[in-house]
């Protein structure tokens, strides 16, 4: 499947913490001739609603929430086009209640495993290229990056007709290193 439906809502580097991921996820495009995007968690996806009614969601879910660090643990691959190779992401309590808040704030029925990851190519290849790509090109791979804010974007068709709908502040900072969460 190479064709997504609705709307997705991001969690997304910015400025230092995007550019390595970036240039990871355009160096595999190129080689592997493949979709190029820009690099995110999905918290919520495949969101058929009415855009407006997405918007005040997001717009309430990002006001009521704390910024907090992803942490990656990995490179992961599998035989699914959107999860082709990614980098695992560490299911902390702050992702998880993030997680939770978006499906109840958007009443999107929660009827998928939530697997948080952040693709780094998409597309149908055989298991022998991915373990190769896996183990020595995506080293090292960045630590993860903080959550500030929230992207609403809609994910109708290919990865090259993705756009961006609305970005959303999360309501605080994130706690420096050594602080509770």
């Amino acid at each position: 499947m190479s064709q997504a439906y609705g709307y997705s809502v991001w969690l997304t580097p910015e400025g230092n913490e995007a550019l390595p991921l970036k240039r990871l996820i355009a160096d595999l495009s190129r080689s592997l001739h493949s979709s190029l995007f820009l690099p995110h968690v999905t918290l919520l996806g495949g969101v058929s609603r009415p855009q407006g009614s997405i918007i005040d969601d997001c717009r309430c879910l990002a006001a009521g929430m704390p910024s907090f660090r992803v942490h990656f643990t990995g490179v992961g691959w599998r035989d699914s086009y959107f999860r082709c190779l990614y980098l695992n992401v560490d299911p902390c309590p702050s992702l998880l209640r993030a997680r939770a808040t978006a499906v109840d704030t958007c009443g999107v029925v929660n009827d998928r495993l939530f697997l948080p990851h952040l693709s780094l190519a998409y597309g149908e290849f055989d298991e022998a290229r991915k373990r190769v790509i896996a183990c020595n090109v995506i080293h090292p791979y960045p630590p993860g990056f903080n959550v500030t804010h929230l992207d609403l974007v809609r994910t109708q068709g290919r990865p090259e007709d993705w756009r961006l709908i609305e970005r959303f502040p999360l309501a605080s900072e994130v706690m420096p290193l050594g602080g509770a969460r």
